[in-house]
């Protein structure tokens, strides 16, 4: 002690007068480690390698007594000699302790020279760190043992301490120094073995590490202006799909993490617009994934056919120029290979619907670019075998596809002709009706039948905002028909109406809208002091009808008030425009059908008003309006709603 006290004195008085030599190891201190030598040789029950230890911290801490410089190139001759005293001590060294002086070596690199961009300082000291027997080495040979061993505990703590070692080291970005990381990590991963818990985890790490590696040439490459280089790939690209796949064929469950690793890996290159070298690594690695992974695997081989061609058409669009009117045979391969991945698969499985997403999104760019031709020649495409679920989903886009035509038909025939002119149900309109009911019938118990239903519905209700209601209520009586033969249209749910009975409703609804219009114009058109109407038009009179059909056909059905409430409704709407025996006679009929009305009094009240409307029209309406807004609803409801507007009524 006495001998490393006194060297480090003299030197520390040589770093502060800058007289500390840059050569070999001084004498005061080799003499001093030659000490610790002969301690450790005749006296190993009680060695001093932990002071020695010590000494090469305190020898590492007379760099920081030298002038600073910034940029320099050589590493200061106190790193070497610390570097000397510590390597025969770290074999024997706790593992701890080890660790620790190893990690002081590589924060001492990074603030004295990596901070002061002494760069290729930093590097050589790394190095010169690897060739030492630190951790990196002696770790390493404990790490051979099985997990079953005794030593189990140090292995897992080895495999730490070299992880710490890398995850330093990798501090070190500049190309020269990039792998360094990598190469202590590599050791690690070849010293442990498959079957320990550390094992997967130092993989995941491995990957990082090249992963890191191959985006740094990738960076490089393009600095450079070899930017072409890229779509080869690079050694660190070749050595992660070897990595991966031998994960994978180790551990099974690890398809997921890898695939996901493998997608957080490729933006570089296909934003590069290299898209053949990342297809080729998703297809290089599918065989060695299981069979679910690999369907994940060919889908994104798939999508990146499309973004291919997708990012190339961006790029014509941009420079002005126009996107060629025909089908890619990229996008081919890519609906091809979406559509396949649809076999075996039921409705509601989460990967369909990724399936599915990817072959929607073929269709919907031509749909983007107006090119709508080509999105239905997208949909007729198909891969050699056959897929059923693929083709009820073409059949069904291919339903959509038409009614969008159809549509788009109508506005331009309305731009033309105007909103006046008499709108029938086009054939580019019964088409696309008919595509949809076709396949219903062809897939009556499909999860898609609510899409092609859903459809219809919205074929019905475009044509509402036009008036034309006659168009809307055939197609809503034929989608009632259609779905009562349906048992998934059919089948009324738990306190909802089905399929079936809500188009049944709507058919009617289209009828009393139409009726609504022609009473308003009848109105209008009518000179000052002629009379209101005397009797119910056959517009109306058609409404009522279907109203009440509905009431008879579904006598248990939720949507029972409404259609009660509409009727009554009708009747309103002659109040109000003066017809009192019209109204009267709409509120008669519908206790006279014996619809089995349970307060029938409530429409007798609807009667008594319409006598009383003719006398004191004003209170008559306000009452008559309350009672059918309330329609038959609960006691408590009417005498809030109604009873007052009663009283008015009575002291009127």
């Amino acid at each position: 002690r006495h001998r490393t006290e006194h060297a480090i004195k003299v030197l520390t008085d040589q770093a502060k007068a800058g007289k500390l030599s840059a050569g070999p190891m001084p004498k005061v201190l080799a003499d001093a480690v030659a000490a610790y030598a002969t301690i450790n040789r005749d006296f190993p029950a009680a060695p001093a390698w932990a002071d020695q230890a010590t000494l090469a911290e305190r020898t590492l801490d007379l760099t920081g007594l030298l002038p600073p410089q910034v940029r320099v190139v050589k590493l200061a001759a106190p790193y070497a000699w610390a570097l000397e005293i510590a390597g025969p001590a770290m074999q024997p060294l706790p593992l701890n302790r080890g660790t620790t002086l190893t990690q002081q070596f590589l924060k001492h690199l990074a603030d004295h020279y990596g901070k002061r961009q002494a760069y290729a300082a930093a590097e050589a000291g790394a190095e010169a760190l690897l060739k030492a027997p630190l951790p990196t080495s002696s770790r390493l040979e404990a790490l051979r043992g099985d997990e079953g061993d005794p030593g189990a505990a140090a292995v897992t703590r080895a495999a730490k301490t070299v992880t710490a070692i890398v995850s330093e080291l990798a501090k070190f970005t500049r190309p020269a120094s990039r792998p360094m990381a990598l190469a202590v990590h590599t050791q690690l991963l070849a010293a442990l073995s498959p079957d320990h818990s550390a094992w997967t985890a130092a993989m995941g790490k491995q990957l990082d590490l090249l992963d890191a590696n191959a985006k740094g040439v990738f960076s490089d490459n393009v600095r450079a202006g070899r930017g072409a280089d890229n779509a080869k790939g690079n050694e660190y690209q070749q050595r992660m799909q070897a990595a991966m796949a031998k994960l994978v064929g180790r551990y099974s469950n690890q398809g997921a993490n890898v695939l996901a690793r493998l997608r957080g890996h490729l933006p570089p290159w296909t934003g590069g617009g290299h898209y053949e070298l990342a297809r080729g690594m998703y297809e290089r690695l599918a065989p060695a994934l299981r069979p679910r992974d690999q369907r994940v695997a060919r889908l994104a081989v798939a999508g990146l056919w499309a973004q291919e061609v997708a990012a190339s058409h961006r790029r014509r669009l941009s420079a002005g120029l126009e996107v060629p009117r025909k089908l890619d045979a990229g996008m081919v391969k890519a609906l091809q290979i979406a559509y396949a991945l649809q076999d075996g698969l039921e409705e509601g499985d989460g990967f369909l619907a990724q399936a599915r997403a990817v072959w929607d999104g073929v269709v919907d760019h031509y749909r983007g670019l107006k090119y709508f031709d080509i999105a239905a020649e997208a949909v007729k495409v198909k891969p050699p075998a056959a897929a059923p679920a693929g083709e009820a989903y073409a059949a069904l886009r291919t339903a959509n596809l038409l009614a969008e035509a159809a549509r788009r038909e109508l506005a331009k025939s309305l731009k033309h002709y105007g909103a006046d002119e008499k709108i029938a149900l086009t054939d580019a309109f019964k088409t696309a009706i008919a595509a949809y009911q076709k396949f219903i019938t062809d897939h009556p118990d499909s999860r898609l039948v609510g899409g092609a239903a859903g459809g219809l519905e919205r074929i019905a209700a475009h044509f509402t905002p036009h008036k034309a209601h006659d168009v809307a209520a055939a197609v809503y009586r034929d989608l009632a028909a259609l779905a009562a033969k349906v048992k998934v249209l059919a089948q009324v749910p738990a306190d909802k109406a089905s399929a079936a009975q809500r188009w049944q409703l709507a058919a009617a609804g289209a009828l009393h809208a139409k009726a609504t219009e022609a009473l308003a114009k009848l109105m209008a058109e009518k000179k000052p002091k002629a009379a209101p109407p005397a009797k119910i038009s056959d517009e109306f009179a058609a409404a009522i009808d279907a109203y009440k059909a509905f009431v008879k056909a579904n006598p248990d059905s939720v949507l029972l008030g409404r259609a009660i409430g509409r009727i009554m409704a009708a009747g309103l709407e002659y109040a109000k425009v003066g017809a009192w025996d019209v109204a009267e006679g709409i509120y008669a009929g519908l206790l006279a059908d014996n619809l089995g009305i349970a307060r029938p009094e409530r429409i007798e009240l609807a009667r008594g008003l319409c006598h009383l409307g003719k006398v004191i029209p004003d209170h008559a309406r306000t009452v008559l309006t309350s009672l059918t807004s309330a329609g038959l609803a609960r006691a408590e409801e009417i005498r809030d709603r109604v009873v007052p507007h009663v009283q008015d009524l009575l002291w009127a």
